[in-house]
Parts: structure tokens; C-alpha cells; sequence
């Protein structure tokens, strides 16, 4: 309980996903589809992420801007974006409860490039995904792939999606997370209980309220 109380207070600077072509009234930009590929490290208390995702409808240096959520004693080191084999230069802004990483488009879309980096969980438990600022067409195009190390499983508290225990787990989202928070642990998890129901429900109020920073954070960007 203390951690699902200690993990809806972090919500509340969660950046959202954006919001889908249609809402938006255009179909372009759009993110066709993304691959997110999440693999754990838990002694090292580091966990690898993949992003691959293709963007259509962009011109040729329009700069593709990507929010990322920030959360106590938890970091990320080493990234690197690259279309094709080219390395793709970035730039970082600072914001309030999330941080913005940009690059121009290298070529008019369909785009497609990988981001890739280390998230260090020096005490927090969130791992933060890079979200793009492009509306998705609303398709379940983003596949999500979490593998879980031999030896560990999932326990009952998994966030934003409910996964299986073990080996490689996949689903398909409708968009891409702003963050992900599976913990593992050397034994099968013993299932849910009344404490888990009220932290997903602490967790669904957080972000729904973040929504509100992510919209202003991204509207700020555009001006």
C-alpha cells in the first residue's frame, strides 16, 4: 500500500500520451506504429529501452519533439537516437515535471528512427518513456514488449498494462505510455488485493490530472 500511495503521488507529474489524428482534426503528422522494447536489469537496478517508431506526414528538418516524464531518484543515461545509420543529434529543455528531447527530422516521413537509452531507478520504481508530440491514427499501432529476466516475475502491481509473469510479454496499446512500473521479484507474485485496487485507482486519478501538464508543457513548445 505505501508504495502504490507513494506511486499515485508521482503520477500527478506524468506526462499523457497525445491525443489521436482524428481529435485533433488531421491526419498529419502521425505516428503509424512504435515498437517499445523494456528489458530489466534488477541487480544492476537499470533497465534498457527501445523505441522504434515511424512518423508520417513530416517535413524534412521539422523538429520532432519528444516528452518525457521526470521522477525522483530516477535518471536517464546514455541516450541515443539514430535513423537509419545515421546518429541523430538532440537537444534537451528542462521543464516542470517533464523534460522535452527534440531533433529535426533527418527526411520528409514516413520517418522512421530508434531511441534508444538506460533508465537508473536509484530508489523510484518508474521507468519514463520518450513520447512523441505527434498524434497517433488511433489504431492499436504501439506494441509493447517487456522481457522479463529468467528467474524473476512480475508481482501483482504492473502499470499501464497488465502483463503476464514471465519470458518475453507483449501488447498492443493504442498509444505509447509515458511511463511503465512492473516490479519483479524471485517468486510468482501472490496476486492482487484490496490495498492494489485502491493504488490503481490513486494512480487513474494522477493521471488524468497530469493531463493537464502535459497539455500545457506541449502548448508552451509551440508558441
Amino acid at each position: 500500500m505505501r508504495y502504490r500511495l507513494l506511486f499515485g503521488i508521482a503520477c500527478l507529474a506524468v506526462v499523457a500520451a497525445p491525443p489521436t489524428a482524428t481529435a485533433q482534426g488531421t491526419a498529419e503528422p502521425v505516428l503509424r506504429q512504435a515498437q517499445l522494447d523494456v528489458t530489466p536489469a534488477p541487480q544492476a537496478r537499470t533497465v534498457t529501452v527501445t523505441e522504434s517508431i515511424t512518423v508520417d506526414g513530416i517535413a524534412a528538418g521539422t523538429p520532432i519533439r519528444h516528452l518525457v516524464a521526470a521522477f525522483p531518484e530516477v535518471r536517464l543515461t546514455g541516450l541515443r537516437v539514430s535513423a537509419g545509420s545515421a546518429v541523430v543529434p538532440t537537444t534537451t529543455v528542462t521543464g516542470t515535471g517533464a523534460d522535452t528531447i527534440s531533433f529535426p527530422a533527418p527526411h520528409a516521413g514516413p520517418l522512421s528512427y530508434v531511441i534508444a537509452y538506460t533508465v537508473e531507478q536509484r530508489g523510484g520504481e518508474q521507468v519514463p518513456i520518450l513520447v512523441p508530440d505527434v498524434p497517433t491514427d488511433g489504431s492499436r499501432a504501439v506494441r509493447l514488449r517487456y522481457h522479463v529476466p529468467d528467474g524473476y516475475h512480475v508481482q501483482g502491481e504492473p502499470f499501464p498494462v497488465v502483463i503476464g509473469s514471465s519470458g518475453v510479454q507483449q501488447r498492443d496499446l493504442v498509444g505509447l505510455p509515458s511511463f511503465l512500473a512492473y516490479r519483479l521479484g524471485e517468486h510468482p507474485s501472490s496476486g492482487w488485493g484490496i490495498a492494489s485496487w485502491v493504488g490503481v485507482l490513486i494512480i487513474l486519478l494522477g493521471v488524468a490530472l497530469s493531463a493537464v501538464v502535459m497539455l500545457r508543457e506541449s502548448r508552451a513548445g509551440k508558441r
